[in-house]
């Protein structure tokens, strides 16, 4: 099984991760942001390659995050993404498509995520400057996870919620 986790930062993604790591006994990646806009392009090409290659794996965080941070944090995200398939998007549909499950990780209660990420915060300073964007970030989830619900009905891949809130 391929499955992509995604989600705003604190949200359970690595936890959930693990747990279905070990369950699975499947490969885990995690993608961490990377500033180079050559290294990331082909970041997304060996991704693509990998999952033809491989049956089990968990990816932890990937295109939605690109585009969900771009948007909020640069105004403009380094992909144009849109789950409805058109002629501009075949090679992102295609890599998402690769995924037979894609796991929202995003809390059902926006104020407890929202105090939950608060109380990782080392600094006064650091919670003032972060919780807006982390808002701004989860409520951009939040459009991107119905959008997904609501898909175009070629897409292959199942979309659901995980919400670390509740019990595995």
């Amino acid at each position: 099984m391929k499955i992509y986790l995604d989600g705003p930062d604190s949200g359970g993604k690595t936890h959930l991760a693990k747990v279905l790591q070990e369950a699975l006994k499947c490969e885990y990646i995690h993608y961490s942001y990377n500033e180079d806009d050559f290294e990331y392009a082909d970041q997304i090409k060996q991704s693509f390659e990998f999952l033809k290659e491989h049956d089990n794996v968990i990816i932890d965080r990937h295109l939605i995050s690109e585009y969900v941070y771009g948007s909020v944090v640069r105004n403009e995200p380094r992909i144009h993404f849109c789950p409805d398939l058109d002629g501009g998007k075949d090679f992102i549909n295609d890599l998402l498509n690769a995924f037979d499950l894609i796991i929202f990780c995003l809390p059902m209660d926006k104020g407890i995520y929202l105090k939950n990420y608060v109380n990782c915060m080392k600094t006064k300073e650091e919670y003032i400057s972060n919780v807006d964007v982390m808002s701004k970030i989860y409520d951009k989830y939040q459009d991107i996870y119905l959008t997904f619900k609501s898909c175009h009905p070629d897409l292959q891949y199942k979309v659901v919620r995980y919400d670390y809130l509740k019990t595995l």
